[in-house]
């Protein structure tokens, strides 16, 4: 990412806590994330739209950023909603001493759940889960030959 680009990205983020999170999440952990990422979700029996502060794509991981003890509460309210909905979603209490080490628990922890998910599926579904994996070998390998190709192709392009 270009330094234009992690500028417009940091401002558009509404606080110094949450420049704080996105630059541990971007610059530490190597992930892409979207600011101020919109959620739709049911409240009783009515749709609203939540605006979270964060979501880290490659998680599929919803990220609401509490700087302090007033205003975690309305953090604490909109995890609650995503949560009922079944979205995952996680608070990170700057205001912690540990909130990196929390940060990275609550990652973890999402994605052993959704592992566990996995290795139920391919217990119960052996034969198609090996095939599975059979495809997604052949399917890799294809798609490296053609990004090593292009990345020739780039090399021999970049030269004239």
């Amino acid at each position: 990412m270009q330094n234009e680009e992690l500028e417009r990205l940091y401002d558009s983020l509404n606080s110094n806590e949450e420049r704080l999170v996105a630059a541990f999440i971007l610059e530490k952990l190597k992930l892409d994330f979207a600011a101020h990422q919109p959620v739709l979700a049911s409240v009783g029996r009515k749709l609203t739209i939540l605006e979270t502060d964060l979501f880290i794509a490659s998680f599929g991981l919803y990220v609401e950023v509490s700087s302090s003890r007033e205003d975690e509460e309305e953090h604490v309210s909109k995890d609650k909603i995503l949560r009922q909905n079944r979205i995952p979603s996680i608070i990170v209490k700057t205001f912690e001493l540990d909130w990196k080490f929390r940060l990275l628990e609550d990652i973890i922890l999402y994605h052993e759940m959704r592992s566990g998910i996995l290795k139920k599926i391919e217990r119960d579904f052996p034969d198609e889960a090996e095939r599975i994996h059979e495809k997604l070998g052949k399917d890799l390998k294809k798609l490296e030959a053609e990004l090593e190709s292009d990345a020739s192709g780039n090399e021999a392009s970049d030269g004239d």
